[in-house]
């Protein structure tokens, strides 16, 4: 695929039991536009390797995916920025490989909006959360509702890094040039949306079109149910929140310090419970 429009990036880690549906999500697309789906698997020890070859190899599209198995373990961060180099598209949809897409029609949605929004650098839209199977809460964002282009204010402040990963779609000159900074981060989505914010303007999408799944076996969720790994990672937050606001001169501090608050108070919620 020489020019696609949308490039796909899923990266994957022991994904085994639920790679294939997100491929599948993927492959089963409408769009009038031509897709690439990039899969970057970071060495996982279990059959996922086994599991993408198996569907390169049988399904009719296997054309669109270009896949990469990482000769040892990069971590998630260099991993996702491997995947992100190797996207050719003019637009960047995310979907990790325990996550999946639920409507054929997504992308074409998303790049329609887009495109007829050029301000536009960066789009979510609203997800079912799946805590475990056959049980799942319909994510919706209330304070978007019939607001199309979200105010940066209202993004930060009201959501955070609160949006579904699955449900993004944006431009690729938002991390064209990816800063150097962005490669010391510890989680990938929550930096980027201060990247898009440099770029554009916000787009929501009311629609349901994707399923996150919380607590997925190697999911930052599911190391947040240990409570030494939900330290960590507070620790890891609280960091995170001093580089960012470092290395974008201040200019989101407040919102910055909203967000932490509110992360903080949720984490300390859950380690009660």
């Amino acid at each position: 695929m020489n020019n696609p429009t949308v490039s796909i990036c899923m990266i994957t880690y022991n994904h085994a039991k639920y790679i294939e549906k997100a491929i599948e999500g993927v492959l089963f697309q409408k769009t009038n536009f031509n897709i690439e789906l990039i899969i970057s698997n970071d060495n996982s020890t279990d059959d996922t390797d086994i599991v993408i070859k198996k569907i390169i190899k049988e399904k009719d599209n296997h054309k669109i995916i270009k896949y990469f198995n990482q000769e040892k373990n990069l971590g998630m961060m260099k991993n996702f920025i491997f995947a992100l180099n190797v996207c050719k598209g003019e637009y960047i949809a995310l979907c990790e490989g325990d996550d999946y897409w639920t409507d054929e029609n997504k992308l074409q949605k998303q790049i329609d909006f887009m495109k007829s929004n050029n301000e536009i650098s960066f789009t979510f839209h609203r997800a079912e959360i799946l805590f475990k199977e056959n049980f799942t809460l319909n994510y919706r964002h209330k304070s978007y509702i019939n607001k199309e282009i979200v105010e940066p204010q209202n993004f930060l402040v009201k959501l955070g890094a609160r949006f579904c990963t699955p449900s993004v779609v944006f431009k690729k000159e938002v991390i064209n040039p990816l800063p150097e900074w962005y490669v010391d981060c510890h989680v990938g989505d929550f930096p980027l949306m201060f990247l898009a914010l440099e770029k554009g303007k916000i787009g929501y999408l009311e629609d349901i079109m994707c399923v996150y799944r919380l607590s997925s076996d190697g999911s930052w969720s599911q190391s947040n149910l240990k409570l030494k790994n939900r330290y960590l990672n507070i620790y890891k937050m609280i960091n995170l929140n001093k580089f960012i606001n470092k290395n974008t001169q201040g200019k989101y501090k407040k919102y910055l310090k909203t967000n932490l608050i509110s992360y903080l108070i949720s984490k300390t919620i859950a380690s009660f419970k």
